[in-house]
């Protein structure tokens, strides 16, 4: 059993995203599969991890399931294309290792909303780069997804 709130239906998501509180819980099904539609809607593209990627991952303990999405851009220095692994490697980075490890080893589907990230780190070079919304999708919200964890941020 988690130690998250559990989030059942959509609204109560909503009114999570519209106080502005950060905070981490656990999303019923149909919660995930509402956000989720919305964002492959607005365009959010499926984030390929290379073989090597998914190694590295599982190294640290880091496995993953099922596919991944994410709202790529590009790192401003090396101009390597910044996605999930990325994203992912940031939050081990600024949230630690067991945590991330928490994460993506529970069967829940774990959400942050209103995340305090306000950056990724690339890979490649180190250079942060500040989050913004994806440049395909037409809505002001960000959606970084995977299976097991989700970002979610709603502004109005």
């Amino acid at each position: 059993m988690s130690k998250f709130k559990r989030v059942e239906h959509v609204e109560e998501m909503e009114a999570l995203a519209k106080s502005g509180q950060s905070t981490t819980v656990v999303m019923s099904q149909v919660v995930h599969d509402h956000y989720l539609k919305k964002a492959l809607a607005a365009g959010l593209p499926e984030s390929k991890l290379s073989g090597e990627e998914v190694q590295n991952l599982a190294s640290k303990g880091l496995k993953l399931k099922g596919k991944v999405y994410f709202a790529v851009c590009d790192c401003p220095n090396c101009k390597r294309v910044l996605d999930s692994y990325d994203f992912i490697l940031t939050g081990v980075e600024e949230h630690g290792l067991e945590m991330v490890q928490t994460i993506f080893n529970n069967d829940e589907i774990i959400a942050q909303v209103n995340p305090r990230l306000t950056h990724i780190t690339c890979s490649n070079c180190g250079t942060r780069t500040p989050m913004q919304p994806p440049a395909r999708g037409a809505t002001s919200s960000r959606y970084f997804w995977t299976m097991l964890y989700a970002c979610v941020e709603e502004s109005d």
